[in-house]
């Protein structure tokens, strides 16, 4: 990303190829570059379309719903998302993850209303009150 960012802004995209078979052979060629040059024969597992899953399984994994993934993809219905949702399950155990806590007074609670947190559950009993945040999860971290 800091590569990209020192990038001049002088044009709409930053790479610019005249067709996408154009795009695929670059991508190739420095894919193969990169396998002999750091010897990792692994790379090769790489395609145009791994960065589309790896991206749509992260956005699932942000957001726990189908909708923002169809709507980042362009899918017209959820059938193709049930490979998104596998691989979250794979790699990030499925779900967002959530952080908790108690709250036990009108400040606190006002406090982390403004934070975003969430009411789960009441305890009328013990007069408290369970909220819950997402937080993002390490995969996500650059991803807007």
């Amino acid at each position: 990303m800091d590569m990209l960012k020192v990038l001049s802004r002088n044009q709409q995209a930053v790479f610019t190829y005249k067709d996408t078979d154009s795009a695929s052979k670059t991508f190739r060629v420095m894919r193969q570059r990169a396998i002999v040059k750091l010897g990792i024969p692994e790379l090769k597992k790489i395609h145009e379309y791994t960065f589309r899953y790896w991206r749509a399984t992260v956005e699932y994994q942000e957001y726990g719903k189908e909708g923002p993934v169809m709507l980042l993809l362009g899918h017209k219905t959820n059938q193709q998302m049930y490979m998104y949702v596998q691989l979250s399950h794979i790699y990030f155990g499925g779900s967002p993850k959530y952080v908790s806590k108690w709250i036990y007074n009108d400040e606190e609670e006002l406090e982390a209303v403004n934070e975003g947190w969430i009411l789960h559950r009441e305890d009328k009993e013990n007069n408290r009150y369970l909220y819950k945040k997402q937080v993002r999860s390490a995969a996500t971290i650059g991803h807007d």
